[in-house]
């Protein structure tokens, strides 16, 4: 299992070259949003409204449009922002523990199928591990 060993972690990035069609599936998102945490033993906090994802337009920008999702979690949250006529999207996982942050990488990747751009992993809290090493990687 691909780990760095901390108080928890944190995985975001941007994806390009997305399948136009996948970022504006929004019963897709939802279930992403559902079931990704879960396959990374992370949970879903018991809300009436958990996953929430949103269609957002900007009435001032052309072609700013897109979702807005995000999942709340004992753990802390994982949220995705669409940008579909960019092709691209943010994601953000946040987590008070260790995951296998490439079985995400590969479920985002396999779902929207686009390209990964600018992704980082960091250590949670203080940014050092057990052994002080600092723990920062880039994809």
């Amino acid at each position: 299992m691909n780990e760095i060993r901390s108080e928890g972690m944190h995985l975001f990035g941007t994806m390009t070259n997305c399948s136009y069609d996948r970022l504006l599936w929004s019963k897709g998102i939802y279930k992403l949003l559902e079931h990704m945490p879960g396959k990374v033993n992370m949970r879903l906090i018991p809300l009436e409204n958990n996953p929430v994802i949103h269609y957002c337009k900007n009435p001032n920008i052309e072609n700013d449009y897109g979702y807005t999702g995000i999942a709340v979690l004992w753990e802390s949250h994982f949220s995705i922002h669409t940008w579909p006529y960019f092709g691209e999207l943010d994601f953000d996982l946040f987590s008070c523990r260790t995951f296998d942050y490439m079985k995400v990488l590969k479920v985002l990747g396999c779902f929207f199928k686009g390209e990964f751009s600018n992704c980082s992993i960091s250590n949670r809290g203080n940014f050092k591990n057990k052994r002080g090493i600092l723990c920062w990687k880039k994809f």
